[in-house]
């Protein structure tokens, strides 16, 4: 009989970016923005995502981004959300964040600006480090 492996410590950590949504405040553009009807950020729209197999640079990142939807990601943002990127690589869990959807626990984070921000969902995922890992796993099931 196979012995059950610990999820975490026998699997690969990945990590998916998506964002969830995009948020416009008119009348906070209308009063201090120039221009004064800037909109929502262009940079970004509902239901894009990214996976990431490591913690990126901005150089990297940006690559896989002009690759998949032909622009860059923006610095602000991540700088904004790449300290929970960068813990889920480092061996941090997110059940303390308190969400916890179908698909397990996630960080909801966004970006810092104040008439259109950006909310992303971060969640980090498993898959088996090697193919016999795989199969061993999925026995054990």
């Amino acid at each position: 009989m196979k012995k059950a492996m610990n999820k975490e410590k026998n699997m690969r950590a990945y990590c998916s970016i998506t964002v969830a949504d995009t948020k416009v405040f008119p009348e906070l553009q209308g009063s201090r923005l120039d221009p004064r009807k800037a909109g929502a950020c262009p940079r970004f729209s509902k239901g894009e995502w990214i996976s990431l197999d490591r913690m990126p640079t901005q150089e990297e990142l940006d690559k896989e981004m002009m690759r998949k939807y032909g622009k860059t990601f923006c610095p602000f943002a991540w700088e904004a959300i790449s300290r929970y990127v960068r813990a889920l690589f480092d061996g941090a869990s997110l059940p303390e964040t308190g969400c916890d959807g179908e698909n397990g626990p996630f960080r909801l984070a966004c970006c810092g600006s104040g008439t259109r921000p950006v909310i992303f969902e971060i969640r980090k995922h498993y898959f088996p480090k090697t193919e016999e890992e795989y199969y061993l796993l999925k026995d054990s099931e």
